[in-house]
């Protein structure tokens, strides 16, 4: 196998889209988990851009994420090799299974003592918090305390299956990805070794790209047009299908928009690069904060950042500026993400290293 790097284009487009990602990541959690039909007799204007923004167009993050994953973990690597497995098992150990494990331990002792102080004053203790010891062990499996870092965990357990996503690759010739895209697009959870269909429809495409060397921006170029379209139909549709029985088939529409929905900005890769170079350094600069902000953003910043935003009355959902209230927690949410990274910069550079997984 050749051992070329990937193309410059596509790993500048994945420099410049991370930090864009990642403030996706954080909308996504600004609401209710699930999707909710605009009502008329509320703001409906604003229920329904924030649906589209939080949950529509966020789902595109974290399956662009496992693209590129899948991507960069089989460039120019045979996964059938021992000498290609076993390093890089060791070296997940460290950039992934690390930080996966401190993370939730700080987790776990952040909302163990939040909970013990509201309770004292009157309060509610942290939602899915259960101190038990005996629940303890589902917070690092299948019940993740620090919640966005199930991404993590199957980022561990992608790798751990990567050379039986290599072999399965080679035997079908990548026919096998037809199969586990409708499986995601028809919603059908596997549940394999914990993973949904997401990890085990978007990992193995991004690999499946690589092991074949395709560039994707240059592979999907020619289909630009049809899949933004596309794309775009089906996430301005998406708000109005509710959640439940009223509305049983609404994730076939939504996950049809997550596939369309990622593979145009893959398609589209050509004319983001071609956005102001400043734009583009900036965005790169900031992706060295997106492991930080994808971990540390669910711990009590997202529940500060909106509690502070909706301080003044106005601004809460029931309020005149809604979605000023809206983009207000978003933006002060990521902002408390830059500080306290600061200050675990300044105060405690070793235990933030350590969380990093040795990237800093």
């Amino acid at each position: 196998m050749q051992s070329a790097p990937p193309s410059p284009e596509f790993s500048r487009l994945v420099s410049a889209l991370r930090f864009p990602l990642i403030l996706l990541v954080v909308s996504a959690h600004l609401l209710p988990t699930q999707l909710r039909r605009p009502q008329v007799e509320e703001h409906y204007i604003y229920s329904y851009l924030v649906e589209l923004m939080s949950h529509v167009l966020a789902r595109v993050a974290v399956p662009l994420f496992f693209f590129i994953s899948g991507y960069f973990s089989f460039w120019a690597k045979d996964w059938r090799r021992r000498e290609v497995f076993l390093p890089a098992w060791r070296k997940r150990l460290r950039s992934v299974l690390q930080p996966f494990l401190l993370w939730n331990a700080l987790a776990f002792v952040l909302l163990s003592a939040y909970s013990a102080v509201t309770t004292a004053l009157g309060g509610s203790p942290a939602a899915h918090h259960d101190p038990s010891w005996t629940q303890l062990p589902h917070y690092f499996t299948d019940q993740v305390l620090d919640y966005p870092l199930w991404f993590m965990r199957d980022l561990i357990c992608l790798t751990l299956l990567s050379p039986l996503i290599y072999y399965l690759l080679g035997l079908s010739r990548g026919w096998i990805l037809l199969p586990l895209a409708l499986l995601f697009v028809l919603d059908r959870e596997m549940s394999v070794a914990m993973l949904g269909s997401r990890a085990l429809f978007f990992f193995p495409l991004g690999g499946w790209m690589a092991i074949e060397q395709l560039d994707p921006i240059k592979a999907l170029g020619r289909l630009r047009y049809p899949l933004l379209g596309l794309a775009l139909l089906l996430a301005l549709a998406t708000p109005f299908c509710s959640y439940g029985a009223t509305y049983p088939y609404y994730r076939y529409v939504l996950n049809s928009f997550i596939l369309t929905g990622c593979l145009s900005v893959l398609a589209w890769g050509q004319q983001l690069l071609a956005l102001p170079p400043r734009l583009l350094e900036r965005s790169a600069f900031l992706s060295r904060y997106v492991m930080y902000i994808y971990a540390a953003h669910a711990l009590l910043l997202l529940d500060l950042g909106r509690w502070l935003a909706y301080l003044w009355a106005p601004l809460r959902p029931s309020g005149a500026l809604p979605l000023l209230g809206y983009l207000l927690a978003w933006g002060l949410t990521v902002g408390l993400c830059f500080l306290t990274f600061a200050l675990f910069k300044r105060l405690a550079p070793r235990l933030l290293a350590l969380l990093y997984g040795a990237r800093l």
